[in-house]
Formats: structure tokens, sequence, C-alpha cells
């Protein structure tokens, strides 16, 4: 007598379990993106609270250390109340990430002129950040680069990408290039490249998360995930190419085009 044969020759058996395999990892990614979302909501409340008292404790300090300075006291008094104040600035700045980061991001989508936006985000970046022509510049390589998005958005993040740039290059030899790219027949892709320290290997799966920050002070580690929570909101997609030491580049890839 022949034995039984368990598994059928035409590889059915195999064929079924390959798609119960891929069934289950789907649904377990579908879980592990539920509870980000849920973690990442909790800790939303959590931020925007804690932002809010902060910034109520904060408005005295800053508001009776200004009179002060208006008072006739001695100089080295007025001078700690400048270092408060200063302080008081940075403090400020983070409380500001973390409201933006905990801010229900409501879209207000139109035809967008991607060079235009960019042009106009530099132009303020300038200004903020005191920079010349030199150290940032912009160059397209597609002709009318149109998205559908958010503009006030679009602009909120390029400035925190700008910003970021600033914050890992050297002022003397500071070059960040912004490139527009794509022709006609693909979508849209918007590129800053900086010159700067570049991200440690370690530190790559971390960048996005929240609070996460390589800087000593005045910083809330939030400009990264506030410039991906955009991204994600216009279905767009947020890539780096980096190495330590030599430069960072950020990659924004559009997924539709217009005009």
């Amino acid at each position: 007598m022949q034995p039984a044969n368990l598994f059928p020759a035409d590889g059915s058996s195999s064929t079924h379990s390959t798609q119960g395999e891929r069934e289950v990892e789907r649904m377990l990614e579908l879980k592990g993106r539920q509870n980000y979302s849920e973690r990442l909501s909790a800790v939303s409340h959590f931020t925007s609270s804690l932002a809010s008292e902060l910034n109520n404790t904060l408005t005295p300090i800053v508001c009776y250390s200004q009179l002060l300075l208006q008072a006739d006291l001695p100089d080295h008094y007025k001078s700690w109340l400048s270092r408060i104040l200063e302080a008081s600035d940075r403090a400020t700045e983070i409380i500001r990430g973390m409201l933006d980061f905990s801010s229900n991001q409501v879209l207000f989508p139109e035809k967008v002129d991607l060079y235009q936006t960019v042009r106009e985000s530099l132009s303020m970046a300038r200004d903020l950040f005191g920079l010349d022509e030199k150290q940032v510049s912009l160059k397209s390589f597609r002709p009318d680069p149109m998205v559908s998005g958010d503009r006030g958005q679009l602009v909120h993040a390029i400035l925190h990408l700008v910003r970021n740039a600033i914050d890992s290059t050297q002022p003397e030899r500071r070059r960040i290039k912004v490139r527009i790219k794509g022709d006609l027949r693909e979508n849209p892709i918007l590129e800053i490249k900086d010159n700067g320290k570049g991200i440690p290997q370690k530190n790559l799966t971390k960048i996005l998360l929240p609070f996460f920050t390589t800087h000593e002070e005045g910083h809330a580690g939030l400009g990264l995930s506030i410039v991906n929570g955009i991204v994600e909101s216009h279905k767009a997609q947020l890539d780096f190419e980096t190495a330590y030491g030599k430069g960072t580049l950020v990659r924004i890839s559009f997924p539709e085009k217009l005009g």
C-alpha cells in the first residue's frame, strides 16, 4: 500500500500557508499602527496640557523681568534679568514646538506652486535666521511644479527643515542646497541638502520620535516629528540620506502632480 500523500503535489498547502502568514503579518502591522496612533494621541494630549501649564507659569516671569529691566537698577542686576529673559525665550520656543506637535493638523488643500512656496519659505528663513544667498540656495529642475496641499503647513515644514540644517552646520562653511526635481512624467520631489555633521547610524531610527534631540539645550526635539506629521497628512513620503560627518539630504516625495 502506498503511503497517503499528506501534502498535495501542486503545492496548494504551501500556498495557503504563505497566504496565511501574509495575513497574520498584515494584521500585526495594522495592530502596530493602531497602537502607535493611540500612544501618539495620548502623548499629544499630555503635551498640550503640559505646554499650557508651562506657558501660564512662564508668562509672569517674562512680564516682571521686562518691567524690572526698565527700573533704575545696577548694571549687574540688569545683566541677570537679561539672562532670565534669554532663558525664557528658549523655553517659549520649546513650548511653541510642543503646541505645534500636539495640535491636530487640519488641511486646507489647494493647488500649490511648489517652487514659489519654497522660494518664499527660504526668503522667510533668511530673514529669521540671518542667512545669505550663498548659505542657502534654491534650484528647480522641473517647470511649474504644482502639488495639492496646504501652503501654510508646507511653509511650516520647510522652515523646520532649514532650521534643522542650520543647527547641523557651521556658519563659516554653511551650504544648504534646496532642489525641486522630477520631470513632467514624475511626481515633484523636494530635497534639502546640507554639508553639516550628518546623523549617526544609531540615531536614524530615532530622529522622527517626539522629543528626541541631540542638542544640549533650547530644543524640544519636535521639529522632525512635526515635519513628518505634515508630510504624512499630505500623503507624501519623507526620506533621509546621511552619513556621519558628510551631511544630510532630506527628501519629500509628493504623491501627485497638477497643472
